[in-house]
């Protein structure tokens, strides 16, 4: 990436930045200890000797927690280290023991490398794949990789994944949660929800794997409504048989017999995704409804198993 180009970049996150207060911060922290997930990592990254990290878990999950309030649907590092580094009060920053950089590109990259390092330090503890990320290998390697692990210890990763996401999911919740306890009625439900990748996927039996390795395909085929009701949920008039094509011969009819079959082939698959499948718990009752803390299989989001 060229310096001009960085440069656009830093320009772009200092146009969107504001400072944020105390309580914005304590907010923040408190949802840190809601969720229960700084307790947890925080022992699992302690180092007995080199240089002390320059950057806390506590305040990585405060910056994640103040870039998910402000733009749920993107929550990028980049952001993270602008809000660490460049947004909060000095106070704020000696506790999450972040170090004064210069408002330029060489300290936002150094800014940023602490971040990502940290960040990265924290997947390797929940990461339940005992396959490299971001990376095509061959099926061979693969199968090889996953035989030599150890099943042990990737399922106590697994493990602390659910433990520590559904403590975030849980501490999302805390400001309503006298409320939703008194009126919830009991009534549970589970959802399985795919969540796609960017990765592209690849098929079975290639002799390579995606750079998401556990992810698979989720497929959906025909139509999932009950047979009498509209897209909108109302009653439907049975619906009517499709009229008998008109058999002629010559090229033109084969065509037209070609592009139906696509078109039908096309109807049939309603959704087709390379992901993986989250799954929650939800609870609801006939007044407020809440989600509980998110339940799933594997590892990706929460993270996810594949459906396939």
């Amino acid at each position: 990436m060229s310096r001009l180009t960085r440069e656009a970049q830093l320009a772009v996150l200092r146009s969107r930045r504001h400072p944020y207060t105390d309580a914005d911060l304590e907010h923040a922290v408190h949802l840190v200890a809601v969720s229960g997930a700084a307790a947890l990592l925080t022992p699992l990254l302690a180092r007995s000797c080199g240089r002390p990290r320059l950057l806390t878990v506590e305040g990585l999950l405060a910056g994640l927690f103040l870039c998910a309030l402000e733009r749920p649907n993107a929550v990028h590092l980049s952001r993270v280290t602008d809000v660490l580094h460049f947004s909060i009060p000095e106070p704020w920053r000696r506790r999450f023991g972040v170090k004064d950089r210069s408002d330029d590109s060489c300290g936002f990259e150094a800014a940023y490398a602490v971040v990502r390092r940290l960040f990265d330090a924290v997947l390797a503890c929940v990461g339940s794949s005992p396959l490299p990320r971001n990376r095509r290998l061959p099926a061979e390697t693969a199968a090889a990789l996953r035989s030599q692990a150890d099943a042990a210890a990737l399922a106590g990763r697994a493990e602390l994944l659910r433990v520590v996401v559904n403590g975030i999911v849980e501490a999302s919740l805390d400001p309503v949660r006298p409320v939703l306890d008194r009126h919830w009625d009991g009534s549970i439900g589970i959802d399985a929800t795919p969540v796609a990748t960017y990765a592209r996927g690849t098929k079975t039996g290639a002799p390579h794997t995606a750079t998401d390795p556990d992810a698979g395909w989720y497929v959906r085929e025909g139509d999932h409504r009950a047979p009498d009701t509209a897209p909108d949920g109302s009653a439907a008039a049975p619906a009517e048989p499709p009229p008998t094509p008109r058999r002629t011969a010559g090229r033109r009819t084969a065509g037209k017999r070609a592009t139906g079959a696509k078109q039908q082939r096309k109807q049939r698959l309603l959704k087709r995704l390379f992901g993986y499948s989250a799954t929650a718990t939800t609870s609801s009752a006939s007044r407020p409804a809440r989600t509980a803390p998110c339940r799933s299989k594997a590892a990706g989001t929460v993270p996810p198993s594949p459906r396939r």
